[in-house]
């Protein structure tokens, strides 16, 4: 049997963020787990424009661009300046949609949820969030919240059982 990730290779990392106080968590959790400086991370927010007129969908384009920045920023920082390469970008539509697509071709998709819904066959779902195409690539979800250490070291999310 095969692995489906070869040793050394390349790996494309996705990112989902909505800009709430983990989203920069999440983004240093992948950048400090890239393996190789060639590694890609790429960081995406979704934005919903749908019955705006064009000055309110710019404005809120605009405001999540920044916002997008400034969590990355804030990530690249966290992970002790790491030198993986990071693109970013604010999409408008339907955030199944949009992850759906570009998750296409990548390894990972890495994102945070206050609440992990399900994990149905045929995708996952966390929060508002429909069903994410299973098998296009492997998807981690980091709980939010900050995590508390055990006595053995190995944190737990706070509001979870030990």
């Amino acid at each position: 049997m095969q692995a489906d990730c070869e040793v050394g290779a390349v790996a494309r990392i996705v990112v989902a963020v909505d800009g709430n106080p983990d989203s920069s968590r999440v983004v240093a959790w992948a950048l400090q787990h890239a393996q190789s400086p060639d590694d890609s991370v790429q960081v995406i927010m979704t934005v919903s424009t749908g019955g705006l007129d064009e000055p309110h969908r710019v404005s809120r384009l605009l405001g999540a661009e920044q916002a997008l920045q400034a969590v990355v920023e804030a990530g690249r920082v966290a992970s002790a300046g790491s030198d993986v390469r990071v693109s970013r970008s604010v999409v408008e539509g339907d955030p199944t949609a949009v992850l759906n697509e570009a998750t296409r071709g990548s390894d990972l998709l890495v994102l945070a949820s206050h609440h992990l819904a399900s994990i149905p066959d045929g995708g996952i779902t966390v929060g508002g969030l429909g069903g994410v195409r299973a098998g296009a690539c492997s998807v981690l979800v980091l709980p939010c919240g900050q995590p508390q250490a055990l006595s053995d070291g190995i944190p737990v999310p706070s509001g979870t059982a030990a």
